[in-house]
């Protein structure tokens, strides 16, 4: 009766476990893959959240045009999307602060205080 038990808790705690590992070892492999196939031309949104287009670069590092004439060298494993000609360029419809708030559009978050009547010193 104890080793039924044991093999139990041993099996409502491993499963998980198992299920969830082969979950990450394939999401690891498709970023993997997706870094591997990056190209010169390619658009990408890097890990930071640049966006930029691929320049050259060797196996380990590609080389990013974040803006132009500024290009930097970084590892591959930073490449985490390749924009396809569909998405969203930056820029374009979502312009506007990180919150979804644009200065010009009139909204503001709630709780918001215009700095030029806030009534504190």
């Amino acid at each position: 009766m104890d080793l039924i038990l044991l093999l139990l808790v041993f099996a409502l705690f491993a499963l998980p476990m198992i299920v969830m590992s082969r979950v990450n070892r394939k999401r690891i492999a498709e970023a993997k893959q997706l870094q591997a196939s990056a190209k010169p031309g390619d658009r990408i949104l890097t890990v930071s959240g640049f966006y930029g287009e691929i320049v050259g670069g060797t196996e380990q590092t590609v080389e990013v045009e974040l803006a132009p004439g500024a290009v930097v060298t970084m590892d591959r494993a930073g490449v985490m999307k390749i924009i396809d000609d569909e998405t969203v360029q930056p820029g374009a419809e979502n312009a506007g602060s990180a919150d979804g708030f644009s200065a010009d559009d009139g909204e503001h978050p709630e709780g918001y205080v215009d700095p030029e009547q806030d009534p504190r010193p």
